[in-house]
């Protein structure tokens, strides 16, 4: 997998370069939630986005807020030193009428966020709406488009689920937006 430490960044025009001949950039996407957490991987490669992986970090209902959060925690930084990303993207807060469920999505978002800030990996953060604008073409898109979406656009085969494919949506967004280009 990529290494950071073989990464030269040169900025032109504000656009980020790599220089490496055959270098793969990691990117890990996460769709934060307190119950199941999606995660996906993606690779650049020539220009290429691949699907490498994903999956979901399920909590156990009955746990207290603190062990779930440690869970999660500990689950994204196992997703780190397994994959090395070297650019993390998540979800932003979609606050909605229910109140106790946005404050536990933020709680959660926190306890992944200091996992990237331990690791000090870029990082950047998307509106539902514009990643759904993006990668079906509308922002109020249901969940099962941009899961079919993503399915087409990375030749997934198998079987993922809506928060996978949510958090390779944005992973899947950062490669564009971030513009990494790979020389």
């Amino acid at each position: 997998m990529a290494h950071r430490l073989h990464i030269q960044k040169v900025y032109v025009n504000d656009v980020l370069f790599l220089l490496n001949v055959n270098i793969i950039v990691i990117i890990l996407g996460i769709d934060p939630s307190l119950v199941s957490t999606g995660w996906g991987v993606i690779s650049i490669s020539d220009s290429m986005v691949n699907y490498i992986d994903s999956g979901v970090i399920k909590t156990v209902p009955k746990d207290s807020l603190v062990l779930k959060l440690g869970q999660i925690s500990l689950m994204v930084e196992k997703l780190i030193t397994n994959f090395n990303p070297f650019h993390i993207a998540m979800e932003e807060v979609f606050i909605n009428k229910n109140y106790s469920s946005s404050v536990t999505l933020i709680q959660a978002r926190g306890a992944i966020m200091s996992v990237i800030g331990r690791y000090n990996i870029d990082f950047s953060e998307y509106a539902p709406n514009k990643i759904k604008k993006a990668i079906v073409g509308a922002g109020k898109a249901e969940k099962h488009q941009v899961q079919q979406m993503v399915k087409l656009l990375m030749h997934i085969k198998k079987a993922i689920s809506k928060d996978e494919s949510d958090a390779l949506a944005t992973a899947y967004i950062a490669s564009v937006n971030q513009q990494i280009k790979i020389i």
